[in-house]
């Protein structure tokens, strides 16, 4: 058995030490990782430290087989850390993998946890789980697993989680508190999954105890289901829902040329933060935080794309397409729900002119009309993990795992 090392690690490793940062109105950048030998890389993550983590892959082929290997990594625009490599074993009848391959978005938060979804390749039944890594050199740890897929999840600062899945025929919601199974024509369906350090967790779709209920719903930490806003003919197809500290939820609502960006807070006042318009086309992921920012992600008009956090194209834009970025020009663009952390801070993936990919963060400019914001009152100050290890020596770093399943009551 052996830990697969992907292909250019050394260079890869080389180019983030020599990393500097740029400089564009507003924000300065720093590149986190340099991701061009890799294939693909999904849409990073970031937590209050401005820690930033992200997976990326190659295929290889394993005896005519070919897949993409997936690594997980982590990194602050030093050396980058690899956390999760799979086990693989290359030859003999029982070849393949070993390990589940990470795949989607992984989550990060503040107390340096990485959350991301695994799944066995070939699997006739779509085996996957939910897998928490604590801190560089800690031992993985196994949340949920699936016989048929995970379809979202969300990871809070004291680590616990949310997820919706699907086990065989039944539609799944887990929540700290409570579990919802539904199976037949009882079956809902959910996205958008959000939870806070609470224990509260929103969702958008079906009421799980009345699926013909449809809305935004929220579920307190002793299980119980209340509604947050029904959907009507003139105001629905809710997505992409989530909440902060304070209880303040934001969404995606409406569809194609009429669709709007919306907030709305304890209080019950909604606030609409931007909408499609002659410049703004389609709407993708959203990121909140704590202060209420919203960061979203949308095509533009001119057949663009960009980052923004608020409605005006030009005094909100974080980046867009055709941008300079370390001396060369955004071609292409890629931002996550966990995109935005609590002090501004935006990372995302960039394709560019040059034909290299990284992986980078968004610095807000301070100043003294601008001054770094104080911890939130209801944010924990988590110290800076230890010094992870570089790039260079991941190929011969074996990670241990320990598998655990966490007992939960049933509904």
């Amino acid at each position: 058995m052996i830990k697969y090392a992907l292909p250019g690690v050394m260079g890869l490793c080389l180019s983030i030490l020599a990393t500097t940062e740029a400089k564009a109105a507003g924000f300065t950048f720093t590149r986190i990782a340099d991701t061009t030998v890799f294939s693909s890389v999904s849409s990073p993550a970031i937590n209050d430290q401005g820690t930033v983590a992200f997976l990326a892959g190659s295929p290889i082929p394993i005896s005519g087989i070919s897949s993409d290997i997936n690594n997980v990594f982590r990194g602050d625009g030093g050396p980058v850390s690899n956390i999760y490599t799979p086990l693989l074993n290359p030859s003999g009848p029982r070849r393949g993998f070993v390990d589940p391959l990470a795949i989607g978005n992984p989550q990060i938060n503040n107390a340096g946890t990485v959350a991301f979804t695994r799944t066995v390749p070939f699997a006739p039944q779509g085996l996957a789980d939910l897998v928490l890594i604590p801190a560089p050199g800690q031992p993985l740890s196994r949340s949920y697993s699936s016989n048929g897929g995970i379809y979202g999840f969300s990871l809070n600062d004291i680590g616990e989680v949310a997820v919706t899945s699907q086990d065989l025929n039944a539609s799944v919601l887990r929540t700290p508190s409570r579990i919802w199974g539904r199976t037949g024509a009882e079956r809902f369906s959910i996205s958008g999954l959000s939870i806070n350090n609470a224990g509260t967790v929103v969702f958008a779709g079906n009421n799980p105890e009345n699926r013909t209920e449809r809305g935004i719903f929220q579920v307190n930490n002793n299980g119980v289901i209340s509604s947050v806003l029904p959907e009507t003919p003139s105001f629905g197809n809710f997505r992409n829902t989530l909440i902060n500290d304070q209880g303040t939820i934001a969404f995606l609502a409406g569809s194609g040329t009429s669709s709007q960006i919306v907030s709305i807070n304890q209080a019950g006042t909604r606030t609409n933060i931007a909408q499609t318009n002659s410049v703004f086309t389609n709407f993708g992921a959203l990121s909140l935080n704590v202060r209420g920012t919203v960061a979203f992600f949308s095509d533009l008009n001119n057949g663009g794309k960009g980052i923004f956090l608020g409605s005006d194209p030009v005094q909100n834009k974080v980046i867009a397409i055709g941008d300079s970025l370390f001396n060369t020009t955004v071609t292409d663009l890629q931002f996550a729900s966990d995109g935005l952390n609590n002090f501004g801070q935006v990372t995302f993936f960039a394709r560019l002119s040059n034909g290299s990919t990284g992986i980078f963060r968004a610095n807000p400019v301070l100043s003294p009309s601008n001054p770094r914001p104080a911890s939130p009152p209801e944010i924990a100050a988590v110290p800076e993990p230890a010094s992870a290890l570089g790039l260079l020596g991941f190929a011969a770093i074996s990670a241990s795992s320990m598998l655990k399943r966490q007992t939960k009551k049933q509904a």
